[in-house]
Formats: C-alpha cells, sequence, structure tokens
C-alpha cells in the first residue's frame, strides 16, 4: 500500500500527507490483521470517517438513517430562522437558497426516499 501511494504521487505529481492518513477497516476484519496492517502502514485506525461535503462517508444498513442527517439539517436552518421576522420575499429566497441547496449534494449522489422528501417539503412549507 505504501508503494502504491508512492507510485501514485510520482505519477501524478501530488504529495500525499502522510501525517493526515488513517485506515478504516471493515467490521470484518480481525482485530490482529487491522492493527498489524495499521503497524505496516504506519497509519492510525479510527472507527468513524466522519462527514465529506454534508454526507456521512460510512453507511449503516439502513439507508432512512442514513439520509435522516438532511432532514436535520434543514429542520435546524427552518427553526432558526423561523424566530426570525422575515417577508414572504425572503422567506422564499431562504428557502430557495439554505434549504433546497442543503438537499442538492445528496439528491446528485442518491435517489432520496419518498417519505424523508414529504417530510423536508412539510417542514418547509410550515415554514412558509
Amino acid at each position: 500500500m505504501s508503494n502504491l501511494l508512492k507510485a501514485f504521487c510520482l505519477a501524478c505529481g501530488q504529495q500525499v500527507s502522510l501525517q493526515k492518513l488513517t485506515v478504516y477497516f471493515s467490521t470484518n476484519t480481525l482485530v490482529a490483521m487491522a492493527q498489524e496492517l495499521s503497524v505496516n502502514l504506519e497509519m492510525p485506525v479510527v472507527e468513524d470517517l466522519g462527514m465529506y461535503l454534508g454526507v456521512p462517508m460510512v453507511w449503516g444498513r439502513l439507508k432512512r438513517d442514513a439520509l435522516a442527517y438532511i432532514k436535520d439539517r434543514v429542520l435546524a436552518k427552518v427553526m432558526r430562522w423561523k424566530q426570525q421576522f422575515l417577508s414572504q420575499l425572503g422567506k422564499e429566497m431562504f428557502i430557495k437558497a439554505v434549504a433546497m441547496a442543503i438537499t442538492t449534494y445528496p439528491m446528485n449522489m442518491f435517489r432520496l426516499l419518498d417519505r424523508l422528501c414529504r417530510e423536508i417539503v412539510a417542514a418547509i412549507a410550515k415554514f412558509w
């Protein structure tokens, strides 16, 4: 793996920051093997990869749970803005610029569940 990273760097002319590298193993990987690979690669093991561009890097079994963060982000924005006095134009601009922007990137990658879409639309309609 280390040789592969070095070959990549030579081929593309970019550098990999070894201090920032981590390794993630499947739950099916034996703990002893994961530790050995981690030592050989000189990379720490992480349990959670976090988010990338607002999308979780690791998914659970249920798509509904994995995509719930989208609804949570929209609801958090709506609740924050709901307390301010906005004109209809202000609300429309908020919906177009903020609330719909949250869903744009995930919708490019995944087909959102109908139930999730209905819940988001209902929250936005209530705000409107």
